[in-house]
């Protein structure tokens, strides 16, 4: 989880378990996290949104 929030600018509820979504960080732009995260993500709210990281490494 921690290298996780470290390498990629994502952020893990608590209890998280590999293979469940986890939270982008507010401090990337939707922009930012569009070229990070191209196979898309879902905003929950305006200062949340959260990606499948299964998703991405396909």
């Amino acid at each position: 989880s921690l290298q996780l929030t470290d390498a990629r600018s994502i952020a893990t509820p608590v209890n998280w378990e590999p293979g469940e979504p986890v939270v982008i960080s507010p401090k990337l732009s939707d922009e930012e996290a569009s070229r990070q995260f191209p196979q898309g993500y879902k905003t929950l709210k305006p200062y949340l949104r959260v990606v499948d990281l299964q998703a991405t490494a396909s």
